[in-house]
């Protein structure tokens, strides 16, 4: 494992759980792409946006959407630029109420001792499901 690679990626980790977004954007390089893969119209806070001004939309999304209870990065995986991070966390969705735990996976892509892209992997049905807080075969019903 490349271990500047991660500790590059601990660090981002690290400015998250203080919510020090200034210190990640800082981090990133001014074409990043950033985002949880999936379909914005699903939730706002999901899809994968583009350079300083996607960045700082995204994390302003993720903080309207939901209230973070616990982040844990728990596994890391270097791969030529790319750090493979699984993890977990717990979270109550603002405008519903409704509280989970889910696993993630988001992969770091780094250039030049920055973030170039970071895109996370979630269970976005589960998501969009919490935010609306409708099951998820009554959002297909209505979508």
């Amino acid at each position: 494992m490349n271990k500047t690679q991660i500790e590059l990626v601990k660090a981002g980790y690290e400015h998250f759980k203080q919510g020090n977004i200034p210190a990640i954007l800082a981090m990133m390089t001014p074409d990043v792409s950033i985002g949880i893969v999936g379909r914005k119209e699903d939730a706002p806070f999901l899809g994968i946006r583009h350079g300083a001004d996607g960045a700082t939309d995204f994390f302003q999304g993720l903080h309207d959407a939901h209230e973070i209870h616990l982040f844990e990065p728990l596994r890391y995986l270097t791969a030529e630029d790319k750090v493979f991070v699984w993890g977990h966390y717990r979270w109550t969705m603002r405008k519903s109420g409704v509280s989970k735990d889910t696993e993630w996976l988001h992969v770091w892509t780094l250039r030049d001792g920055k973030c170039a892209s970071l895109h996370g992997h979630n269970d976005t049905a589960m998501l969009a499901s919490a935010y609306y807080g409708q099951p998820v075969a009554k959002l297909a019903a209505t979508g």
